[in-house]
């Protein structure tokens, strides 16, 4: 009995030497983490500041710098304690296939061609002045189209693009309007979504959709810039609030001038292609891929 109870007494002793040694080990493990996160978050800090002080250097600098300081920090969040440069945020998630810095220099020559001095003073207040707005303008639909690092510059782009060729064919079109809101159509992106690693719509997103967001936005920035017209205010907002075209799918008005409704084309026409492109290259086939609920049809790859 005695022999029982010693040895039960003996493999309970050697349990709780084991367990507090691997209880020790945590904690030094949890300590240590801890250490690293806060010299990590500092280096950070540190590093927003240099790159925010950089960008205010200059004003024909300042798009360049900040898009150098989106590609070289694009973990402007870390999330392990790595030193600069160890690790890029396109090897994490999916991105863009095209270069940041060429795409935002292309769109900043959109905006260097407008000559009404309002719409051309607004454009600079995003594209220009604001280095939060431009820092977050790499993302776009989180479940529908370009919905990768950098598509949201991507799309805006390619927006852009497409409403400088409408206007250059349709004479009777205000291209300076027109051009101006397709970079600005989706500008409200940059709140509806959260940065990365969250990646998620936040709940001002949810709640208000990035049309209702980029409204407000533009309408902050156009009351900033003193005698702004208030006819050029209302169409600049109708275009905004107007650019999905209908309201089933979100916009809280249907296109009621000419600018309007070609952004709306413009912008579903580009939607449409990327979730065509993304699809037809998820699958290396030349048979049917199936119904896609946003093209809406069974879509299938062009044998040449």
């Amino acid at each position: 009995m005695f022999h029982i109870l010693g040895f039960l007494f003996f493999f309970i002793l050697i349990i709780l030497v084991i367990g507090l040694a691997l209880i020790s080990k945590v904690i030094r493990t949890i300590l240590g983490i801890g250490r690293r996160m806060t010299t990590g978050n500092a280096s950070s800090s540190t590093n927003t500041s240099s790159r925010n002080s950089q960008y205010n250097s200059s004003s024909s600098s300042e798009s360049n710098s900040q898009r150098q300081s989106n590609e070289t920090t694009s973990g402007r969040k870390k999330i392990f304690g790595s030193d600069e440069g160890e690790y890029i945020e396109s090897d994490y998630i999916p991105s863009s296939r095209f270069n940041i810095d060429d795409m935002y220099k292309e769109l900043l020559q959109f905006a260097g061609s407008i000559k009404n001095t309002y719409i051309s003073s607004l454009l600079k207040a995003f594209f220009v002045d604001d280095a939060d707005f431009i820092r977050k303008f790499n993302a776009a639909g989180k479940s529908v189209h370009h919905g990768f690092a950098g598509g949201l510059l991507e799309h805006s782009l390619s927006v852009t693009r497409m409403c400088d060729k409408i206007a250059s064919n349709y004479d009777f079109l205000n291209r300076d309007l027109l051009v101006a809101c397709g970079m600005l159509h989706d500008c409200g992106k940059v709140r509806e979504l959260a940065e990365f690693p969250k990646n998620d719509y936040t709940d001002e997103g949810n709640f208000l959709g990035h049309i209702v967001m980029g409204y407000e936005m533009v309408t902050q920035k156009m009351n900033q810039i003193e005698g702004f017209p208030e006819t050029l205010k209302a169409e600049i907002g109708h275009c905004i609030l107007a650019h999905h075209r209908e309201l089933e799918y979100g916009s809280p008005k249907k296109p009621a001038i000419a600018e309007a409704l070609a952004l709306a084309f413009a912008d579903d026409c580009d939607a449409k292609m990327e979730t065509m492109r993304e699809a037809l290259e998820a699958k290396d086939t030349n048979d049917w891929l199936g119904y896609n609920r946003w093209i809406d049809a069974n879509i299938k790859r062009t044998i040449v």
